[in-house]
């Protein structure tokens, strides 16, 4: 039929240009275009032409109209010339079919395939004595259909199947692709889902290489290749989020799996025994970072990372990741969501989690074995609920040219050797209720230091020893602030208050805490008030200055747990002066209009100018940042609700289950919103779903109330 290839010719060349200058780290595999060789149906009793295609054999007539069927009868069929399936036909491949090609010879599909092997199978092989990766072309899809290939063995080609611009679903199912030089199935820019599945794939440049196109892969055994599977952008396109679930991905040479911009999803697969990382993400630096989700899978004896991730910000979720060198390394701006994995390293050797130049966040995970739990340089991290344990030489190492900051909270620390942390090159560490050896503590310059804090009961007393009861405590913190505390009851007891231990590097508090235990003080400079015998007391103790609230990028709903003393926002919200775009709150007292605003660029309109503690408030940040609370602690707080939704905060500083905190509405509510910001997948939590079951000091809250009622919050 004459076909002209000049569009795919011109798209390889781009693409070996571009690749030339150094665009992409990967080189593209690129195959020789194949020429079309014109084969045309002669009609209802010849389906092929012996002068276009010598020595292949035919079985005497279509099935139906615009119809070529290749039946076992014939066996073996050889190919001699390209062969083209031509817009509007059908080539039918029976089970039972063995087709051999001359080298360097193609299957041209501009119409439509079906190679369904059935229970005997369906082989595309080389015509050669002696077979080698890259003796004929390949199967190749050119705005075709592809519609089912099926108990097929390819092997011996250039490039497998290779499938370009395809829009209708194509399946390609319990094949064994091997030993095929560039890839064993190429795909760019074919959308409708083409599903791979219970394929082996192996002994290729690229098992799977697929470009801009919405892939599903699942159940599959890739392995030998020099590359698993490719996911990338093809040129002037974007990304689609292929998805890969239930695949063993096993012993290739470099990556199991190379993502390049794209942002697939992973699921329940076996990735282990690879040459270099078993997913390695790299951010193309023109692709946007988006979404990608790594959950539940299982890495294991990749030589270097489980998970390498570059620029991007995946959500790694539930897996398990044994022996790597890195667990997880993240470079250069990538920013993971660490959340439910299981990380045990090899002893003594790499880091379960590794930052350079990044950010990052870790919670409820386990951190095992390794040469350190976490190595970060030039790095910002928090890490939450979770277990850092058995390191060979240190838990934490926080160094760089630019230092690091990094947040631990509520993690047990614990190892036989090494240190717990060794600081750096300004480095700044922040740890609440968090159990770590202080001993063993390394900080290596001047600039550096380590903050310990714990939530504490304390209990104050006079210089004789009786419980300084009816006293007014001041408190000079850590930084030489002094605060009043909340007055004490008549035992003596402050209510629970967030307690500094020691500044390593400012010099150490004399005294040791526990996360809650009850600490015993006496007080000094006792004198006595003129009105009710109220004792002041002065007390050095370490009490931090400020309560963080963490944001994230986007809308945040908070709410604050102290009374401030200057509520209006610009003084309330001086932590984060221009990080923040916008605050809101929700009045339904003010029934003409509900809705307050504050819009930090707005000159004029703005109808809000103050928040407080009984406010739940919606905030713009500009980036993920600490905003510092100051206040005074309250002792109970009466909030108003009306029938309907209310907008409310929760002044407290201690997190409750629902059920208490609510009691004194218990029965005149009946749903509860919180939007969790950190949880991409799910920012929505209610008491309905039962995915919301506590309140947390620094949140905000809709409550739906059945009835008018006052609702009473204890503040510790």
């Amino acid at each position: 039929m004459g076909t002209n290839r000049r569009e795919f010719k011109i798209f390889v060349c781009i693409v070996i240009i571009v690749f030339l200058l150094g665009v992409y780290p990967l080189k593209l595999p690129t195959a020789e275009a194949p020429v079309a060789h014109a084969v045309a149906p002669q009609g209802a009793g010849n389906n092929t032409s012996s002068e276009d295609i010598a020595g292949l054999p035919y079985d005497g007539g279509p099935s139906g109209d615009n119809q070529v069927i290749w039946s076992p009868l014939y066996n073996p069929h050889y190919i001699e010339d390209n062969y083209t399936v031509e817009s509007g036909w059908t080539l039918v491949i029976q089970p039972g079919c063995e087709i051999k090609f001359q080298s360097g010879k193609w299957l041209i599909v501009q119409g439509s395939l079906s190679a369904d092997g059935g229970d005997i199978g369906i082989t595309f092989t080389s015509n050669l004595t002696s077979k080698s990766p890259g003796d004929w072309g390949g199967i190749y899809v050119d705005g075709g259909w592809l519609g089912l290939i099926n108990n097929c063995i390819i092997e011996y080609s250039t490039d497998g199947v290779y499938i370009w611009n395809m829009g209708m679903m194509s399946v390609i199912q319990d094949c064994k692709i091997h030993h095929n030089s560039n890839q064993g199935v190429y795909l760019n820019f074919v959308m409708g889902g083409p599903s791979i599945s219970d394929c082996e794939i192996h002994n290729c440049t690229y098992g799977v290489y697929s470009l801009s196109s919405s892939l599903m892969m699942s159940l599959n055994n890739v392995y030998n290749n020099t590359y698993g599977v490719f996911l990338g952008i093809a040129p002037g396109q974007f990304p689609i989020s292929p998805a890969l679930w239930q695949n063993n991905i096993t012993h290739n040479i470099i990556d199991g799996v190379y993502v390049d911009g794209e942002h697939p999803g992973f699921s329940n697969n076996y990735i282990s025994f690879n040459g270099r990382h078993g997913i390695c993400i790299y951010d193309d630096p023109s692709i946007t970072p988006g979404f990608m989700m790594i959950q539940d899978n299982k890495l294991e004896n990749n030589t270097d990372a489980g998970i390498w991730v570059d620029g991007q910000a995946p959500s790694i979720t539930g897996n398990t990741i044994l022996n790597c060198s890195y667990g997880i390394y993240a470079d250069q701006n990538a920013n993971p969501w660490v959340f439910e994995n299981n990380i045990v390293n090899r002893p003594f050797w790499g880091s379960c989690i590794e930052f350079h130049g990044s950010k990052g966040n870790i919670s409820d995970s386990t951190l095992k074995n390794g040469k350190f739990g976490i190595y970060a340089e030039s790095s910002e991290f928090n890490v939450y609920r979770s277990t850092i344990e058995d390191w060979g030489m240190t838990g934490i190492m926080a160094q760089g040219t630019n230092g690091c900051s990094v947040w631990v909270e509520n993690t047990t620390m614990s190892s036989t050797i090494g240190t717990s942390f060794f600081l750096d090159d300004d480095s700044h560490v922040t740890t609440l209720n968090t159990s770590f050896d202080k001993g063993t503590v390394d900080i290596f310059d001047g600039l550096s230091n380590i903050t310990v804090m714990w939530w504490v009961h304390i209990k104050v007393n006079e210089s004789n020893g009786d419980p300084a009861n009816k006293a007014q405590v001041w408190l000079n913190d850590t930084y030489g602030i002094t605060k009043k505390s909340d007055i004490t009851d008549s035992d003596g007891w402050i209510k629970w208050i967030q307690l500094t231990e020691y500044v390593e590097g400012f010099g150490e508090i004399d005294y040791d805490t526990h996360a809650g235990t009850a600490v015993n003080v006496n007080g000094t400079g006792i004198t006595f008030a003129d009105i009710d015998f109220y004792k002041i007391i002065y007390i050095d103790i370490g009490l931090i200055k400020d309560y963080p609230i963490q944001l994230f990028n986007g809308w945040n709903m908070i709410s604050l747990p102290f009374v401030q003393s200057d509520p209006t926002i610009g003084k309330v919200l001086e932590s984060i002066d221009q990080e923040y775009d916008a605050v809101q709150w929700f009045n339904i007292s003010d029934t003409s209009d509900h809705w307050k605003h504050f819009k930090v660029d707005k000159p004029f309109g703005n109808d809000m100018s103050e928040i407080n503690h009984y406010m739940g408030i919606w905030i713009y940040s500009n980036l993920e940042k600490k905003l510092l609370i100051k206040g005074e602690k309250t002792t109970t707080t009466d909030i108003s609700l009306f029938e309907g939704w209310n907008f409310v905060g929760y002044p407290s500083l201690t997190t409750k289950s629902l059920d208490d905190a609510l009691s004194t509405i218990a029965g005149k509510y009946d749903v509860i919103y919180h939007y969790d910001a950190s949880d991409f997948l799910d920012h929505w939590k209610n008491n309905v779903d039962m995915d919301l079951l506590e309140m947390k000091p620094g949140e905000g809250y809709w409550i739906h109330a059945l009835e008018d009622c006052i609702w009473t919050v204890e503040g510790y």
